[in-house]
C-alpha cells in the first residue's frame, strides 16, 4: 500500500477536524490533540484555529496556553526555514484565546507584544486593544510614549501598533480619571509625531492640542474596536 502524500494527510486532518469541531466533546478532544508530540506544525495550526472555534472550555484553553508558550520559546532559536512556523502558531494561538476567552487572556497579549517578532507584537497589540482588560494600562502608555518620541508615518506596522495601543488606553480612561490625563496630555504632547493626527481627532474627538480640558473628553464613549474577528 502507497503512503499518503502530504496534500492527503493535510486533507485528512481537515475532514477529522470537521467532525471532531461538530462533536460536544470538541474542547477534550482537540486538547488532547494538541497533546499529540508526533503532530507537525501544519497540524498543530489547524488545531489550534479549531479550538478558536468551539466554545470555551478549561481543556482547550490551557492547551492553547502551553502552545503559546512552547512555540514562543522556540521562536527566538528558530533556523530561517521553521521561524515562520512558530511565528504562525504563536498568532494562531492569541486570535484562538482571544475568541474564546477574552479579556482572561490578557496576559498572554501582553507577552505577545514583548516579541522580538514584529508580526507577533501586531497580533497581541490588535487583540489587547480589543479584548484586552487593563492591566497592561502603564506597561502601553510607556510603550506609546517611547515610540512616539519619533515620527511614526501612516501605514505599517509602527502605525497600526500606535493606533491600538491608543486605542487600548482610550478604551480604560474614563473621563476626568488620571490615566485621560495622562493619555490626552502624551497625545497632545507628541501631536507632530502622530503619522496621521487627523484619523486621531476624528475617533477622539478634541484630544488634540487646543482640544478641551481632558476632563470634559469622553476617550471610551467616542470610539470602540470594532471585534471584527467574530
Amino acid at each position: 500500500m502507497s503512503r499518503m502524500t502530504l496534500l492527503e494527510r493535510h486533507e485528512r486532518l481537515e475532514a477529522v477536524l470537521a467532525a471532531v469541531v461538530s462533536g460536544s466533546d470538541a474542547d477534550q478532544r482537540l486538547a488532547a490533540m494538541l497533546a499529540d508530540p508526533a503532530m507537525d506544525a501544519y497540524g498543530r495550526i489547524k488545531v489550534t484555529e479549531a479550538l478558536g472555534k468551539v466554545g470555551p472550555g478549561p481543556a482547550g484553553s490551557a492547551a492553547l496556553r502551553s502552545e503559546f508558550a512552547d512555540a514562543a520559546g522556540s521562536l527566538a532559536g528558530a533556523s530561517r526555514a521553521t521561524k515562520f512556523w512558530y511565528r504562525d502558531l504563536i498568532c494562531a494561538s492569541v486570535w484562538a484565546l482571544a475568541t474564546r476567552d477574552g479579556p482572561a487572556a490578557t496576559d498572554v497579549y501582553l507577552a505577545a507584544i514583548r516579541s522580538a517578532n514584529a508580526t507577533v507584537r501586531d497580533y497581541g497589540m490588535t487583540f489587547l486593544a480589543v479584548s484586552g482588560d487593563d492591566r497592561a494600562w502603564d506597561e502601553v502608555i510607556t510603550r506609546l510614549r517611547d515610540g512616539l518620541q519619533r515620527k511614526i508615518n501612516p501605514g505599517g506596522l509602527r502605525w497600526r501598533e500606535t493606533c491600538r495601543a491608543v486605542e487600548y488606553l482610550a478604551r480604560h480612561a474614563a473621563r476626568g480619571s488620571d490615566r485621560a490625563d495622562r493619555l490626552i496630555g502624551l497625545v497632545r504632547g507628541r501631536w507632530r509625531n502622530l503619522g496621521d493626527a487627523d484619523l486621531i481627532a476624528r475617533w477622539w474627538p478634541g484630544i488634540g492640542p487646543g482640544g478641551p480640558p481632558p476632563g470634559a473628553i469622553d476617550l471610551a464613549g467616542w470610539h470602540t474596536p470594532d471585534l471584527w474577528w467574530r
